[in-house]
């Protein structure tokens, strides 16, 4: 399957008022918080992918399922590896300096992308299995040091592979895909 095929395949599984596009070669999820704050998260389009969001104000994604089990990321990312092999990224941006609460909301995310990808295998016929990895965006105490790459690390009761990212330093879609294609 090519890029082109692939990219077109999952983008017409996602309803037009859910996706998210890039401008300015960013991808820009911008939010407001309980508490009156708002934060901003930039993921670089380093590389070809597909975005979409089901937290929309206003906007209720799963009317069929109950309030209080209907949890959901803030952004989901899929693009393809390397080795063409997909890849779904659950992004969850927190204003809080600890990002541990995105723990529920990031397997949310990884639970509906498997879902998506299950069906489009129904409806396609391509046995798309993604590697699925979440990133926490939060607010540190301190800016951050070091390294500008992602790393995963296991998290939570699943063992998801996940990564910390300071919400107000650009992510390159590129760093993330190298950080994934890096664990075996």
């Amino acid at each position: 399957m090519t890029d082109e095929e692939f990219f077109n395949i999952v983008e017409r599984a996602i309803h037009p008022d859910f996706l998210c596009r890039a401008h300015g070669g960013y991808l820009v999820h911008a939010e407001s918080h309980h508490d009156g704050s708002t934060s901003r998260f930039r993921l670089k389009a380093s590389a070809k992918m597909v975005a979409f969001s089901l937290d929309k104000r206003g906007e209720n994604p799963f009317p069929v399922v109950a309030a209080g089990m209907n949890a959901r990321n803030d952004l989901t990312v899929i693009c393809r590896g390397t080795d063409a092999s997909p890849l779904l990224f659950a992004i969850e941006c927190k204003a809080s300096e600890n990002p541990r609460r995105a723990q529920y909301q990031i397997e949310c995310g990884i639970a509906f992308g498997e879902y998506l990808f299950k069906l489009i295998r129904f409806s396609h016929g391509h046995a798309l299995t993604p590697r699925c990895f979440g990133v926490a965006a939060y607010r540190p105490k301190s800016p951050p040091k070091g390294t500008t790459r992602p790393s995963f690390f296991k998290q939570g009761k699943g063992n998801t592979l996940r990564a910390n990212w300071p919400i107000d330093v650009d992510l390159p879609i590129s760093e993330l895909i190298r950080a994934a294609q890096a664990i075996q």
